[in-house]
């Protein structure tokens, strides 16, 4: 598959999970950067893509979970990501949007801790919780 074909079907899912269109818009074009640097995973079943996985590598050597969105919850693919992305061996941070109770617990299930808070926009107004996993060896 292109890159091209890639995004579109990735675009699709997040779609499915994102309402507002800058947000999947945005996403789209980390795609297709994550393709081209080999920062991206996918798992694919008989049904097409069942999940993906973007991320980056930040300069103080930490890994930038950007956006991990699976199909079906519940069967373990994003585990499966997320233990992939694990296993680098280097801290994780991300973002999550503090309504998301279902990504929250997911993520702590997962070892993350809630380091940080934002808040972001100018007129609506979106509270982020930064977690993070600690690779302690």
């Amino acid at each position: 598959m292109t890159t091209k074909e890639i995004t579109k079907e990735c675009n699709a899912l997040i779609k499915q999970q994102v309402k507002e269109k800058k947000m999947w818009f945005m996403f789209s074009v980390l795609i297709q950067k994550g393709i081209d640097k080999g920062f991206f995973w996918q798992i694919r079943d008989d049904e097409g893509l069942a999940g993906f996985l973007l991320y980056r590598r930040l300069r103080n050597n930490t890994i930038s979970l950007d956006k991990i969105a699976v199909r079906d919850k519940g069967k373990g693919i994003g585990k499966e990501l997320l233990d992939k992305l694990k296993s680098i061996g280097l801290d994780i941070k991300l973002d999550v949007v503090r309504g998301n109770t279902q990504a929250i617990k997911f993520y702590e299930r997962e070892g993350f801790k809630k380091v940080s808070e934002k808040q972001l926009g100018k007129t609506e107004y979106v509270y982020i919780d930064v977690m993070k996993w600690f690779n302690y060896k």
